[in-house]
């Protein structure tokens, strides 16, 4: 049977191993004292472990801003490694005050769901530990002639523990991957409304629509198109997009459009809808006869990728 001191050993492991999936993949800024000074308790330095090439959040904001400059039909074979080497080479569009507050911002949320699905794994274990104390405590004499005569009675509580437990790490794993899945796919389309800020400023002329896959949810058919499935998609400004936050907390029947995934499995991309397009029932193109977008006034900014230069 586990002491409730081995139990507690046990949960600062897993505790130990979250925060350094966190520390490792969001940096170290991230992390609250307390839980910094548990890495180091446990001979880890929290300054030491970011890796930047696990940083999703700040490698998809990139891709995000690169699929909006260059095209999907260009970034859409774009691999990790290229995705990579173009941002370590410095030669990137550079981040302003404002999309480094965004990208910390992703990361504030990310830690969050962390945070939330570690303490679900806290209670998951702490479920499966005193539900077997409560069962030996329940059978103290069977309990304890078991000991005496087999010598079994401790080693079979472990194992069924360690099955229990084993059997929940599925559902971590798979609540891991939803968290992480949301995140990037958040990161993505911020790095593509980014690039729309910076075109258009903080006024209202910034205006977008979402690419609906075809396989959708009904709340995203709802939200983000006319007249359901393969219909126009509707258009809406940036501005308002940003004022609707997050759906994080709110019953779907609440969800509103957001700049970020509507929820936790939403894959929709958000994208820069040009004045004077219309919908040929397929996507949006130009009137026959008419010529594309005026460029903005804003300075061309160089960006090398894949080895060709680009000025966006």
């Amino acid at each position: 049977m586990l002491t409730s001191d081995q139990a507690n050993v046990l949960l600062e492991l897993i505790q130990r191993q979250v925060l350094f999936f966190a520390g490792s993949t969001l940096g170290a800024g991230i992390l609250s004292d307390q839980e910094k000074q548990l890495l180091i308790k446990h001979g880890v330095d929290p300054d030491k472990i970011y890796d930047p090439t696990k940083d999703t959040v700040s490698l998809n904001f990139h891709l995000g801003m690169l699929s909006n400059i260059l095209g999907q039909a260009q970034t859409q074979g774009l691999t990790y490694e290229q995705l990579y080497r173009y941002v370590q080479s410095g030669q990137h569009i550079p981040l302003n005050k404002r999309e480094r507050a965004t990208i910390d911002s992703i990361k504030m949320q990310s830690m969050s769901d962390i945070r939330a699905n570690a303490g679900k794994i806290f209670q998951d274990v702490n479920n499966v530990v005193g539900n077997q104390l409560l069962t030996a405590r329940a059978n103290q004499e069977e309990y304890l002639r078991e000991q005496i005569v087999a010598g079994t009675g401790n080693r079979l509580s472990r194992k069924q523990i360690v099955r229990n437990i084993g059997r929940l790490t599925g559902d971590w794993h798979r609540n891991f991957s939803k968290s992480v899945q949301y995140i990037s796919h958040t990161a993505l389309n911020e790095g593509r409304a980014a690039m729309i800020h910076r075109r258009h400023g903080d006024n209202e002329k910034g205006r977008v629509y979402f690419q609906v896959q075809v396989d959708a949810c009904s709340h995203c058919t709802e939200a983000y198109l006319t007249a359901g499935p393969g219909s126009q998609p509707k258009i809406f400004s940036i501005k308002l997009l940003e004022a609707n936050g997050t759906n994080i907390g709110r019953k779907a029947k609440e969800w509103l459009p957001t700049i970020g995934a509507l929820h936790v499995n939403c894959r929709c991309l958000l994208t820069e809808y040009v004045e004077g397009q219309i919908w040929n029932g397929v996507k949006f193109v130009w009137p026959e006869g008419q010529g594309k977008e005026k460029p903005s006034g804003r300075p061309k900014v160089r960006i090398v990728f894949n080895g060709q230069e680009h000025y966006v």
